[in-house]
């Protein structure tokens, strides 16, 4: 008995220690409403990080109205009319958060869609070395997509990130459709493009059209990059689709001269750029009567990783990144689901030295459409389309990376296997590889840019990046009327960093009433873009002391154009002082909140004669 006893405890051990336990470290957000810096926030998770002001977030469009008029029930319905905004993200930082709010600190590039056929979510961006270097503790994931939020991973670290353990969205993407209820006719429907009876079809995969109408889930057309489904009798679910298109769904039992297949998921390929990705379509669901059809499969998230390293050490069986689409499983003699596609992972990374001894395997492949287990022909599900690897230098070495379509299912269980050319998905392998990109996926990311008078006239001009890659210098206009701008001057960038860094910038402003600044950016290879535009009054209080930097780590400075001696006072929220120590000069303030809470304090100075508050963000 204590034999038997100690065996199933060494069992119960190796379990446990064998055990590949996936951590999720990002929170996660629907974002209803966007009003300048104001987001309006439901759905949100953060069971496993929280929105803190101060810090990173990304915000994505994942859905949009892009199908626009092709809605009839016809193999045109779900084909892409205009990409509008779906795709696009940016990084921003918080400013404060409330209970079903949150500011940034600056306005969005980018337009966002909230409609009902859009969804648009916010994703935290950890630096998880909190500005030095992390070594991961746990193989890592993302939270799966729940049609609202989800699907991605988010990570940075400022100085080197080791990766001792695997980062995997495979099948956290856009979900495979459900297969058909039990419908016994044997008919061949092949003009169910859309219907909203389940009997008659398998449900359509979801792709970046968020359906509203319960007529366009269910049918063979595909609806963008998710796959069509399976039609009666019998037929295949559609592959998703990403860089390239999925798979077409098999033909069905005795319907190969009117096919009832799913089709295939849309090519996104020539929309994808480093600032707009998207996830893998999910798979078409397959048609059933003898309740052995099979659902579509889900395609892989998104990873992306902001570092200024990333490497390998020592000897391992080999670490793997991967946002791969799912398989889809078998049938028996009815209709398989389709493959989802596979998703996207950047690397917005400086250099990596992977180790020999310890190799990475980068992967975004779709997956494999499922089989009909029978002796006669019935309906396989379509191969998954590939999906995107990106990086901003070139493919590093000890590292393989691969994009492949996924396999087609075979139509019966006997060879041959009896599955076609137009059920595979389109293009070769690999098609979505892509090295040394020119234009950074997680650009600099601007903190602040603000400005005050001060000494008779001049105006000082503070700025600050939360990271920078390949940033060669900035540029400062000026202008009287907000119209017609001149160069007053230009700052070296500081390349591609993690670490924040900030900017000063004086200008002779005498005898102005009102100037405005704007400040843009330029990379090493040219690509430039403008950041943001102040406008400062004379006279006024607000634009008579600057604070900074603001949102700041811990050192804080207010310089003023007047007296300081009035000096400064700090509450939290919630109005309660909190004690400061504080340097003072003729024109400057000086003070420190290290080792105070992060968050959004407020600052009260009475500066010659003035009373002025300012909201201060701690990160």
């Amino acid at each position: 008995m204590f034999r038997s006893f100690l065996s199933v405890l060494a069992l119960l051990i190796f379990c446990v220690n064998n055990l590949k336990a996936q951590s999720i470290i990002n929170a996660y957000a629907k974002v209803t409403g966007i009003s300048g810096t104001t987001l309006t926030l439901s759905d949100m998770n953060e069971t496993n990080d929280t929105f803190v002001s101060g810090e990173q977030v990304i915000i994505m469009q994942m859905q949009d109205d892009v199908i626009g008029s092709n809605t009839s029930n016809d193999s045109n319905f779900g084909t892409l009319d205009n990409i509008q905004s779906a795709g696009l993200y940016e990084v921003a930082t918080i400013a404060s958060v409330a209970s079903s709010t949150l500011t940034l600190t600056t306005s969005l590039k980018n337009s966002y869609h909230t409609g009902n056929n859009s969804s648009v979510q916010i994703i935290s961006f950890p630096d998880l070395g909190g500005g030095g270097d992390y070594t991961t503790t746990s193989d890592l994931t993302a939270l799966t997509w729940n049609g609202n939020v989800g699907g991605v991973i988010a990570l940075q670290v400022s100085g080197v990130l080791t990766l001792n353990h695997n980062i995997n969205v495979d099948g956290k993407g856009f979900r495979g459709g459900s297969v058909s209820v039990n419908s016994g006719t044997h008919d061949c429907l092949t003009n169910t493009w859309i219907t909203s009876n389940t009997g008659y079809a398998g449900k359509k995969g979801e792709g970046i059209y968020k359906v509203s109408n319960t007529d366009y889930e269910v049918g063979r057309a595909k609806i963008i990059n998710g796959g069509g489904a399976g039609a009666r009798h019998n037929g295949g679910g559609g592959g998703g689709g990403n860089v390239t298109t999925g798979g077409e769904g098999g033909a069905g039992w005795n319907c190969s001269a009117n096919p009832v297949s799913g089709q295939g998921g849309v090519s996104l390929g020539s929309h994808i750029t480093s600032s707009r990705i998207f996830m893998g379509g999910g798979g078409g669901g397959g048609h059933q009567n003898n309740s052995v059809g099979s659902s579509g499969a889900n395609g892989g998230g998104i990873v992306l990783i902001k570092a200024n390293e990333v490497n390998t050490l020592g000897s391992c069986s080999g670490r793997i990144i991967s946002a791969n689409g799912i398989d889809a499983n078998d049938s028996g003699n009815d209709g398989s689901g389709g493959a989802g596609a596979g998703g996207t992972i950047i690397f917005s990374v400086s250099n990596f030295s992977i180790d020999a001894g310890c190799t990475l395997a980068v992967s975004a492949n779709g997956g494999s459409g499922g089989s009909a287990i029978t002796t006669d022909i019935h309906g396989a599900g379509g191969g998954g389309g590939q999906g995107r690897v990106m990086f901003t230098v070139a493919q590093p070495g000890n590292t393989s990376v691969s994009t492949n379509n996924g396999s087609s299912g075979c139509n019966n269980g006997t060879d041959p296997c009896n599955s076609v050319p137009d059920e595979q998905p389109s293009g070769s392998d690999g098609e979505g590889i892509s090295d040394e990109v020119a234009s950074d996926p997680l650009p600099v990311s601007l903190l602040y840019f603000n400005g005050a008078f001060v000494n008779s006239g001049e105006v000082v001009l503070k700025w600050g990046t939360g990271s920078e890659l390949n940033n060669d210098f900035f540029t400062i206009e000026k202008s009287f009327d907000g119209n017609d701008w001149e160069v007053i001057g230009f700052k070296n960038g500081h390349g591609t960093t993690s670490v924040e860094h900030n900017y000063d910038f004086i200008d002779d402003a005498s005898n102005a009433g009102s100037v405005f600044y704007r400040l843009s950016q330029t990379d090493f290879d040219g690509t430039g873009r403008y950041m943001e535009t102040i406008k400062i009054e004379a006279g006024r209080a607000e634009n008579d002391i600057l604070l900074y930097p603001n949102p700041g780590k811990g050192q804080f400075t207010l310089l003023s154009k007047g007296d300081t001696k009035g000096g400064i006072e700090l509450y939290d929220t919630m109005g309660r002082a909190i004690e400061v120590e504080y340097v003072q000069s003729e024109n400057k303030i000086s003070f420190h909140l290290d080792g105070k809470p992060k968050g959004v304090y407020i600052l009260r100075t009475h500066i010659d004669g003035k009373d002025k508050v300012f909201k201060l963000v701690l990160e």
